[in-house]
């Protein structure tokens, strides 16, 4: 049975460009959601993703919209076992340490070899935590 990911970016073209590179590089079955805003994911979560990427910063469907770390709480809330890994072009130690409490499973900062971690770490939690 192929592994639901969401893939979350306000970024219409780097979520797309994710979205592809995902599916060229995972080696498992995937089945790969994607949305440019947080709380549409949040409309979905009855797909019961496993694996959820999602940017820590969002725009929203309006001006109060939730960060990456405030969607990756309430995923948790209704789905515990789904494993959010956060992105973000800010490598802060605080926004780290608040993504991890919050439940999320990792953490990756954007760089020239973002989408290669990624597409590692989807197969290491596929491999080993699925």
């Amino acid at each position: 049975m192929a592994t639901k990911i969401f893939l979350i970016d306000d970024d219409i073209k780097y979520l797309t460009l994710l979205k592809f590179h995902i599916e060229e590089n995972v080696k498992h079955p995937i089945d790969v959601h994607i949305f440019a805003y947080g709380e549409n994911a949040l409309d979905k979560l009855d797909l019961n993703p496993e694996i959820v990427i999602i940017d820590y910063y969002l725009d929203g469907i309006n001006e109060n919209a939730a960060n990456g770390v405030e969607i990756t709480r309430r995923i948790k809330d209704k789905l515990p076992t789904a494993h959010v890994v956060l992105i973000t072009s800010k490598d802060e130690v605080s926004i780290v340490k608040d993504s991890l409490e919050k439940g999320a499973y990792s953490f990756i900062s954007k760089t020239d070899t973002t989408f290669l971690k990624v597409h590692n770490t989807i197969n290491n939690i596929i491999k080993y935590a699925l």
